[in-house]
């Protein structure tokens, strides 16, 4: 599909940048973040399959959504990270991924929103009484100053290069803003870098630690948060993975090596620390392997005002590096 102009992409006019929602497997209503965004009056792009588009229109009829279908060359020349070829194992969402960020790109946009197609709900903070803080749903009039703030808050510093719409579960009281963490699920991203979305798995992750080792900052926001549903808690996607279920569908599901539930994330760990181990170690959480996050400490970059508002820093590409570690995956 040709992208060369921006009626190709649509953009809300109460937002500076255009939103897009990956999805796959979720329609019969399995896609909560577009019924957010359609109740919210939102004008927004969803990236969806070809073969799967047509009962995507049926299940959300709304004249908000923009359908972008999804090159197929786009998983072609995706960096899985893995010994594994995309034709050999599902290769994750990085591609379509990949795909929004170019159509923002090519539509003309510096930055984009990218959400996951299962964000539960929208919060924020509201006085529970003299010293305490609780969350509620956030109304639609709040969503909407609230995603403007967010946008202002990422063009007013030059080298912030992603903000994460912060979730709600690890946000404390009326928490601040949390500098040169991992982002994930709701996005808003500044397109002109060398490299985007990266691996099979934990890509969101590689994304971040992309952006940080190269001396540039992501930010957790939680004046707006998102409650995210788990992983193998929500039906459809790339896997769709039961408690005490095994899963050998590896062309079709992601988190397939044959084995448990408990252990079906083993290989969703071990790829990630073999990118980046000086920043992930493996570890049991959540009922199975996991991994988790050390050494954040060391990027000490400060956020640094832009002089013109929503400039950012102009990347060397010569001296933009990043880990090309292959995981030496099995089926």
């Amino acid at each position: 599909m040709e992208l060369n102009q921006r009626k190709h992409v649509v953009i809300d006019e109460r937002l500076k940048y255009p939103i897009f929602v990956i999805t796959y497997n979720r329609a019969n209503g399995l896609a909560l973040t577009i019924k957010h965004l359609v109740n919210f009056g939102c004008k927004f792009n969803v990236i969806v399959h070809e073969e799967q588009v047509e009962a995507y229109k049926r299940d959300y009829p709304s004249e908000l959504i923009n359908w972008i279908i999804f090159d197929p060359k786009y998983k072609e020349n995706y960096e899985v990270l893995s010994t594994l070829s995309w034709q050999e194992k599902n290769a994750g969402s990085g591609a379509e991924r990949n795909f929004a960020w170019d159509c923002s790109k090519q539509a003309g946009y510096d930055s984009h929103w990218l959400m996951d197609d299962n964000i539960e709900m929208f919060s924020m903070p509201v006085s529970g009484g003299v010293r305490s803080v609780k969350r509620v749903k956030c109304p639609t009039n709040e969503w909407w100053k609230r995603m403007e703030q967010a946008e202002t808050f990422f063009n007013t510093y030059s080298n912030l290069f992603i903000l994460e719409i912060g979730e709600t579960g690890n946000c404390v009281g009326n928490a601040k803003p949390i500098l040169n963490r991992r982002c994930f699920s709701c996005l808003l991203i500044y397109n002109h870098r060398p490299t985007q979305w990266r691996g099979r798995y934990n890509e969101d992750v590689i994304l971040s630690l992309d952006t940080l080792v190269n001396g540039f900052c992501t930010v957790q926001i939680f004046f707006l948060t998102k409650k995210k549903q788990l992983t193998f808690k929500a039906k459809g996607g790339n896997h769709d993975l039961k408690k005490g279920e095994k899963n050998t569908d590896t062309k079709n599901s992601l988190y397939s090596d044959g084995s448990s539930y408990k252990l079906s994330s083993k290989a969703k760990s071990e790829l990630l620390i073999c990118v980046y181990p000086k920043f992930t170690e493996l570890t049991w959480k959540y009922g199975r392997i996991h991994h988790k996050y050390k050494n954040f400490d060391l990027f000490k970059q400060k956020l640094i005002m832009a002089q013109h508002f929503g400039q950012k820093i102009k990347v060397n590409e010569q001296k933009w590096v990043v880990s090309h570690r292959l995981y030496n995956e099995k089926i």
